[in-house]
């Protein structure tokens, strides 16, 4: 008997649970109270689940702009609608649920949370976390980074995209003279360089997290500019990426025959850029084709 009552749970009663769990009540908006608050023809009051948007009694210049277009939408697709309800919970004292509203159309179906989110009638709020959580997020980002709506007045506040990838760069290390970088007999001495680079001069491949450009710049040694460079960076969007460059030592070459005004470098740099913030640690190492060779560690600080 056990068993037959499991194989009855599997077959029959769990997929009745998951179904009724699921299921999408039709509904019809008879009166929209304010933006995000609406009336039921059965008398329940609804709001949209993880939006949060700006109320019709709001005075600010960017809050009359967006609730005129909220009701001009309101109207149009929401008011009078027969439409499908997912009940998420309810805000007792004030006697309110918060669905995901949808309304169907003859070939596709609309998803009213995430639409007022893409078009930027409101803000994303985490809670109620729910499986539509992530796709809400997702589309509130899009009104953001458009500065649609709500954001508008926002975007003097988020600072601009670092496009070019350029930033100024201050780094110590050790130059090397001769063949071998490890020996006892060594010439060495320390360096410093103040640089400015251009990582993303051209873009050749860009996909997802991973961008390959070419990128150029310049550093000054002990306050002379005496390298130019330009070659290609490999990023890892965030947070490390890789570089190589092609350059020459102009004008006062440091520990390079004194003779020579002109001498070729290669050098290779590995980063890390810290997530939300102007500055990236980079290590690297450079030599000529006379088996000159440098060693560095330094602080990069992008800006916009």
């Amino acid at each position: 008997m056990t068993g037959f009552y499991k194989i009855y749970l599997m077959v029959f009663a769990l997929p009745a649970l998951v179904l009724h769990a699921s299921e999408r009540e039709k509904v019809k908006v008879q009166e929209i109270l304010d933006c995000n608050r609406y009336l039921l023809k059965d008398g329940r009051t609804i709001q949209l689940a993880n939006v949060e948007t700006p109320s019709l009694s709001d005075t600010g210049r960017t809050a009359r702009r967006v609730t005129s277009g909220i009701l001009e939408y309101l109207n149009k697709e929401v008011k009078g609608a027969t439409l499908r309800a997912e009940f998420v919970d309810t805000l007792e004292k004030e006697r309110v649920w918060r669905v995901h509203l949808y309304r169907k159309y003859d070939l596709n179906k609309i998803n009213i949370n995430a639409e007022f989110l893409v078009r930027g009638f409101g803000y994303y709020r985490k809670e109620p976390v729910t499986s539509a959580s992530e796709g809400y997020f997702l589309a509130a980002q899009k009104a953001y980074e458009r500065n649609a709506g709500v954001w508008n007045e926002k975007k003097i506040l988020r600072p601009k995209p670092n496009k070019m990838g350029r930033r100024w760069r201050i780094h110590g290390g050790w130059a090397f003279d001769g063949d071998e970088l490890m020996t006892d007999d060594r010439e060495g001495f320390p360096v410093v360089t103040f640089g400015y680079r251009v990582s993303n001069l051209l873009t050749f491949m860009q996909y997802q997290h991973q961008r390959l450009s070419l990128g150029c710049g310049f550093e000054s040694f002990f306050f002379f500019v005496n390298n130019v460079y330009l070659g290609l960076e490999y990023r890892l969007l965030q947070p490390f990426y890789v570089a190589y460059y092609y350059g020459s030592f102009l004008l006062l070459p440091l520990w390079h025959d004194e003779s020579d005004v002109l001498a070729v470098h290669h050098s290779f740099h590995i980063g890390y850029a810290f997530p939300g913030k102007h500055l990236e640690l980079e290590a690297g190492y450079s030599f000529t084709t006379e088996h000159e060779k440098m060693l560095r560690f330094g602080l990069n600080i992008t800006h916009p």
